[in-house]
């Protein structure tokens, strides 16, 4: 019996329809940012909109797409995996939708920034999370098929985004979006709940209580809220785990402070350059998004090797994206080392996403991935919504991207080298407890 059940688990049709659901989620929720590039630049000129204001549509959406990750898990707890992920599609439409009628950059902050925000922050980390429920031996080949998807977008979309601006203007842009976007409702439906996990509820965390006291009784009742909110967002994670600690500091610094901006920033820089004709800013982004797709393949590969684990692996790729983002703004051979940098950072940053959620799954349990990538997610969204801006503003002062792209390549190099020279200790203090 307990044969089939693996059978099911790791190589039935259902469980690995659930993989290409996550594959098509990702190729959204990951691949529209990358992508925004074209639609950030006709944003910014149809409104006259500043790099940092017109920076915060950007921000703003990420994160509360990444920030409201907590929410997400309550929601599946409480309502299961597909309704959620049913509902943020539902939202992230409307949002594409009524972004087409948006009257000044300030009303994109709130269609664009929060609804399309909310609507994937209800995606992502339940689509991520339910894998290892349905996948286990193979693991690291269905996370990498389904984080793939957040390759492929980028390739896809931005030449059709870029055709949709050039045939409709980014208002239209935004109407054929919000069909396109709709078509996460097919993969919404692939989500079949796992037996022991359908419809989870929130228990009830006991608090003791008192009915003589009536001071007493009231700190009670806030001991159990309070311990029934920390129930619900499995706060307890990051205590009881010391190597996720540190991937959420990582991801702050390294995905949400380093990484987010960059690809817009690539299409803005080769705009100071003079080579931002639509061809060259579809070339530069399917560059971009080749290399992330072989980077999100590679783990399967890399983590054969026993030398290398999925922490270590982490750190060298944000490492080296952060030292490649450094080095860019000295490139003089534009058409050709340009794309060479377009290639490598896609490369890097493909494997830090393909690993970000497999590094959650070895540091807290497959059961406990859900919940784990959401906070780890939160966190990260606090950094998208600061790294962006920054980079933006920086560019306002100095009036080139070299600082912009100093401060991003910093930012993620800092926490390769935290990932390095830290989670060796976190891991023997977690051993020792």
């Amino acid at each position: 019996m307990a044969r089939n059940n693996t059978k099911t688990q790791d190589g039935g049709c259902a469980s690995w329809l659930v993989v290409l659901g996550s594959h098509v989620c990702c190729m959204f929720i990951f691949g529209v940012y990358p992508s925004f590039g074209p639609l950030f630049v006709a944003i910014q000129g149809y409104f006259n909109a500043t790099s940092a204001s017109t920076s915060w549509i950007l921000s703003l959406s990420l994160f509360l797409e990444l920030g409201l990750g907590p929410l997400s898990n309550v929601c599946v707890k409480r309502f299961g995996y597909r309704t959620t992920i049913m509902t943020g599609t539902l939202i992230s439409s409307i949002g594409y939708f009524c972004s087409s009628f948006a009257p000044s950059v300030n009303a994109l902050y709130i269609t664009y920034g929060v609804l399309i925000g909310l609507g994937y922050s209800l995606i992502l980390s339940p689509c991520l999370g339910i894998i290892p429920l349905h996948i286990k031996k193979r693991y690291t080949l269905a996370n990498s098929l389904a984080v793939l998807g957040s390759g492929i977008g980028p390739f896809l979309l931005t030449p059709i985004i870029q055709l949709l601006i050039d045939t409709y203007g980014w208002r239209g842009t935004f109407i054929v979006m919000s069909a396109i976007n709709a078509h996460m409702f097919i993969s919404a439906s692939l989500f079949a709940p796992p037996d022991t996990t359908s419809q989870m509820k929130l228990d009830h965390v006991p608090c003791p209580t008192d009915d003589q006291d009536s001071t007493r009784r009231h700190r009670n009742d806030w001991c159990a809220t309070f311990g029934r909110i920390v129930h619900a967002l499995d706060v307890k994670l990051i205590c009881r785990h010391p190597p996720f600690a540190l991937e959420i500091v990582c991801a702050f610094v390294g995905i949400g402070l380093g990484s987010v901006a960059v690809p817009s920033f690539i299409v803005l820089y080769a705009n100071d350059l003079q080579l931002s004709t639509p061809s060259i800013v579809s070339l530069l982004i399917s560059i971009f998004a080749i290399g992330g797709i072989i980077g999100r393949l590679a783990p399967a590969l890399l983590l054969l090797i026993k030398c290398i684990n999925s922490g270590r692996l982490f750190g060298v790729s944000l490492l080296l994206a952060g030292i490649s983002t450094i080095l860019s703004p000295h490139l003089t051979m534009y058409y050709v080392t340009y794309a060479v940098y377009s290639a490598l950072y896609g490369f890097f940053v493909g494997i830090v996403f393909s690993l970000f959620s497999h590094v959650t799954k070895d540091y807290v349990g497959g059961p406990n991935l859900t919940a784990a990538v959401a906070l780890a997610s939160a966190f990260s969204g606090l950094g998208a919504m600061i790294g962006p801006t920054v980079a933006g503003w920086l560019y306002d002062v100095t009036e080139n991207y070299t600082a912009s792209f100093y401060f991003c390549g910093g930012c993620s190099t800092f926490a390769g080298i935290l990932m390095l020279t830290v989670e060796p200790i976190t891991l023997r203090i977690q051993q020792t407890k």
